[in-house]
């Protein structure tokens, strides 16, 4: 009984009392192999839920010790009955005293277990499947609690047990090395709980697995534990609940409010479980070995990663199918080290500090990046998503600065040589393949997930260069010199997410200005605000505070994009002059200039603009840079000069002004966009005293004119996928976008395109019949 006493330090020594004396009992062999099968160990007719275990079974009966609030209160009240006024120092040694003795407990139970793997290991993983099993139900039924599952308490209790079972064989780096090999994934079909679970990839259709052996114990653990880590998912997760709730009383109450005082205590309950060192010491082994292994199987040099070892990325797995036995591996498992590692870093980010870890944070921080890269390693994007996400809690965000305690982990970015060679092209990789995700109805998801992405891209770039970022850039001008045509696509996706954001954010800006005006009327007593409804009026004054509301993060962002894309384009300009896509950068440029500073920008000055954060001159800066880094390229200032839509060349005079009347850009930018609009002044006078031919398209051949745009073709190709003639600028444009035939949205891509010779050269000797210069 005294086992199953629990809730207080006092029953915690009772219960280590008799874990003692049972150890002794267990080291005679027939009351070893008694308890075995008595329903005091397992009996599956018994344990219908959690709390029958909890009862019967002495161990879980242990394990039961629990710190979690909700579960057992009078923990926190005991250890922590006032704490407004103790110190951290206080805290900190309560809480060690807490966990030390609830360590000691583990120790013991740890220590039975062990004896009874020894005698019968079959026997103890089926008690270790039926406890996760238990807490699977209690994850579909979650408002039954514990009744039906087990606790919050028991299950981190659990957790720490079954992370010292590992723990021999992912204790450090050269022991994984070692014991790597040992795990047979073909194991995973003999464990319960993984039954429906879907695989990290497809299997290939010709792989045989192996028959694997009834009971592996090495296997059998690792499994047991990957999927108990996966439920300890839920509990984190309520977890940051909590501390939201807590930060969300601090802002809004008084320190020394009851119930701001009651969620203190509650904090530092939670604390003994979820920040006991050896726990999360383990923990982070235990993720490590899990990321090793997987780097293991899925064929990339695990020891070159570890040793940081400079090797080809791109030359390794061009294949299109991964390893099978990579494949078979559970899909959940990658999405829950991200999330795991996350967590600590919004609760307690010291840990990721702490150099104890680094080497496991090198090994799985090495798999997140392949994750983000390699798609046909983890086809499910929302995972891969999470590791965006993991990467981008190292850099410095806003909102956690406002919080005290926050650490800068931007250490973790300079220090793996890895991310400094691949980071920044798997991000624009990653973004591509979100765009091809998905249906139309899910275009903003893809968009803020794209943003994900983005944001880091925009951190790395917008540094001056002489900084620790330069390898993350140079690495960059490597890879888009091997693969210009995927960072064309991903220019094609800024872009387009560019265009939605000005016109959104120039929308908003607008009704901004039109409701100021409105107030500016009642002010004066003009009769036309009067004549408006008391109702109208407040709708309309609701839909003001919702449009600042939004549009200031949309203005913000904006910004940023603009300066990445000053970065980007002062880093490589060749990939930015591409017939397919220079068009679409030259008009949001010529358009975004016109807008802020066209004969119409009064329609967005705004009174609000320091609340919204909106200085116009920012934008002006930054765009006024991505021009320039254009300068000496004669193909940008005609594309320019030729947008019939947008380009005003007194706008670009009245814009120089500006910028050496506010002194917006330094010396050097400023004289190189006189030189700009010098060349432009030029171009336009030229194009001015041309005299090109017009034609009629009534006179044109129906053959020699493209189906989509109405334009004369100048280089026809066929679409195998629909038999149609097109230009293949149009088809081009089109399959940066999406990757089917626009004729019948079949699967189409750029090598399947067919030139048509012929058909070019009549249409070349009939623009030269009209005086036109084929191009």
């Amino acid at each position: 009984m005294c086992i199953r006493d629990r809730s207080n330090l006092v029953n915690i020594r009772k219960t280590e009392t008799g874990l003692m004396l049972l150890e002794t009992m267990l080291s005679f062999e027939n009351i070893r192999q008694c308890f075995l099968q008595s329903p005091s160990f397992f009996s599956k007719e018994h344990y219908q839920t959690g709390i029958l275990v909890n009862e019967i079974n002495v161990f879980c009966s242990a394990l039961n010790l629990s710190s979690v609030p909700s579960e057992f209160p009078d923990l926190g009240k005991t250890n922590f009955p006032h704490p407004q006024i103790m110190s951290s120092t206080s805290v900190d040694s309560v809480t060690c005293s807490i966990q030390e003795k609830l360590e000691l407990v583990i120790d013991r139970v740890t220590n039975l277990i062990k004896i009874l793997i020894k005698a019968n290991w079959s026997k103890v993983h089926e008690l270790f499947a039926h406890i996760i099993l238990l807490h699977k139900d209690r994850e579909k039924t979650f408002s039954s609690g514990f009744t039906i599952a087990n606790s919050d308490g028991f299950y981190l209790n659990f957790l720490n047990l079954l992370l010292r079972l590992c723990e021999p064989f992912c204790n450090s780096i050269d022991v994984i090395l070692q014991e790597k090999s040992l795990i047979n994934v073909n194991q995973i079909v003999n464990e319960p709980f993984l039954s429906d679970v879907s695989r990290i990839a497809s299997v290939p259709k010709t792989y045989v697995p192996e028959k694997p052996a009834d009971f592996h114990f090495m296997s059998q653990i690792f499994f047991v534990t990957l999927h108990a880590l996966h439920h300890y998912q839920g509990i984190s997760k309520k977890h940051l609940q909590f501390l939201e709730s807590l930060n969300a009383a601090h802002s809004r109450g008084s320190p020394q409010d009851p119930t701001f005082l009651a969620m203190i205590t509650q904090k530092y309950s939670w604390d003994v479980q979820m920040l006991n060192t050896n726990f999360v010491r383990r923990l982070f082994y235990f993720m490590s070995f899990t990321s090793a292994l997987s780097i293991h199987l899925s064929g990339f040099p695990l020891e070159q990663i570890i040793k940081k070892e400079s090797f080809d990325l791109d030359s390794i797995q061009n294949s299109e199918e991964v390893p099978p036995l990579y494949a078979r591996l559970p899909s959940y498992f990658a999405a829950d080290i991200a999330k795991t590692l996350r967590y600590y870093r919004e609760y307690h980010p010291n840990t990721l500090t702490n150099s104890e870890y680094l080497w496991c944070l090198d090994v799985i921080i090495s798999l997140s990046l392949l994750w983000i890269r390699e798609r046909k390693l983890l086809p499910n994007y929302h995972a891969r998503k999470e590791h965006v996400l993991l990467i981008y809690s190292f850099v410095p965000d806003e909102r956690r600065s406002a919080r005290s305690g926050d650490e800068d982990l931007t250490f973790l970015l300079k220090e793996f040589p890895l991310l400094k060679e691949y980071l920044l092209p798997s991000l624009i990789l990653f973004s591509i393949d979100v765009a091809k995700t998905g249906t139309d109805n899910q275009l903003y998801e893809n968009f803020s997930n794209r943003q994900i992405a983005y944001n880091i891209v925009i951190y790395l770039t917008e540094f001056d260069k002489s900084n620790w970022t330069v390898p993350f850039m140079n690495s960059l001008t490597n890879w888009i010199g091997n693969d210009a045509e995927k960072f064309v696509q991903f220019v094609m996706l800024l872009f387009n997410d560019l265009i939605y954001l000005l016109d959104d954010s120039l929308a908003k800006l607008k009704e901004i200005r039109e409701y100021e005006h409105l107030e500016e009327e009642e002010k004066s007593g003009q009769p036309l605000y009067q004549q408006i409804p008391p109702e109208e009026r407040f709708i309309r004054r609701q839909n003001q505070e919702q449009n600042k509301k939004l549009v200031k993060p949309a203005l913000s962002l904006l910004l940023h994009y603009y300066k990445m894309l000053s970065a980007l384009t002062k880093l490589v300009q060749k990939p930015f002059l591409v017939p397919e896509i220079i068009q679409k950068i030259v008009h949001n440029l010529n358009f975004s200039i016109n807008k802020f500073n066209g004969k119409n920008a009064k329609d967005y000055k705004v009174a609000c603009k320091e609340e919204i954060g909106f200085d116009v001159r920012s934008y002006m800066r930054v765009i006024i840079q991505v021009y320039v880094n254009f300068v000496e390229f004669p193909e940008f200032i005609e594309t320019i000069v030729s947008d019939e839509r947008s380009f005003n060349l007194e706008i670009f005079q009245r814009t120089g002004k500006i910028l050496e009347e506010n002194n917006l850009v330094d010396q050097e930018d400023l004289k190189t966009f006189r030189l700009l609009f010098e060349r432009l002044k030029e171009k336009s006078e030229d194009l001015l005293n041309s005299d090109k031919p017009d034609i009629n398209l009534d006179e044109v051949p129906e053959e020699f004119i493209d189906p989509i745009v109405t334009e004369i073709m100048t280089d026809p190709v066929l679409l195998p996928t629909s038999n149609t003639v097109v230009d293949r600028l149009t088809i081009i444009k089109h399959l940066l976008n999406d990757q089917t035939d626009p004729f019948n949205r079949k699967k189409l891509t750029k090598d399947m395109i067919q030139p048509l010779p012929e058909l070019k050269a009549k249409i070349d000797a009939f623009l030269a019949e009209k005086g036109i210069k084929p191009k």
